[in-house]
C-alpha cells in the first residue's frame, strides 16, 4: 500500500508498473486532475487519488473488506477497514457514473448470482443513467 500512495502522489508522469505478470499503467494524478477540471463530474482531489489506487493492486485490500473474504486476509488488515479512501472511491464513482453514458445496444456484465432485476434496472430515466452504484 505504502508504495502504491507514493507513486500515485509522486509520479511526475504515467508510470509503468509490472504486476503479476502484466505491465500496469499509473495515470500521472496530476494530468488526470487537469483533465477533470474541464469536465463535468467535479471530482475532488481525494476521489480521483481513491479511484487510481483502486484500479490497481488495492483493488484487492479494498473488496477484502467489503466482502469481508479471504477471511484470513481480512483478519490481516488488524481493523483497517480504509473506511474514508472507499468512502472517497464510492463518491467518486457516483459523480462519474452521473455524467458517464452508456451508448445504446452496449451490453456491460456483472455477477448477480441469477439475481432477477426490476425492468426500471434497464430503462433509462432523463438523468439518462440506468443500472445502479
Amino acid at each position: 500500500p505504502a508504495d502504491e500512495w507514493k507513486i500515485v502522489l509522486t509520479a511526475d508522469k504515467t508510470y509503468e508498473r509490472q504486476y503479476e505478470g502484466h505491465t500496469r499503467k499509473i495515470p500521472n494524478y496530476r494530468e488526470l486532475e487537469k483533465l477533470q477540471k474541464d469536465g463535468d463530474s467535479k471530482l475532488k482531489d481525494v476521489e480521483i487519488i481513491a479511484i487510481i489506487l483502486y484500479t490497481g493492486p488495492m483493488y484487492v485490500l479494498y473488496n477484502c473488506v467489503l466482502r469481508r473474504w479471504p477471511e484470513k486476509m481480512f483478519e490481516d488488515l488488524n481493523g483497517n477497514l480504509y473506511s474514508s479512501t472507499i468512502h472517497c472511491l464510492v463518491s467518486g464513482i457516483t459523480k462519474i457514473s452521473k455524467i458517464t453514458r452508456i451508448p445504446e445496444g452496449l451490453t456491460l456484465y456483472r455477477g448477480f448470482g441469477g439475481l432477477k432485476l426490476p425492468s426500471q434496472f434497464y430503462v433509462a430515466p432523463e438523468g439518462g443513467y440506468k443500472g445502479f452504484v
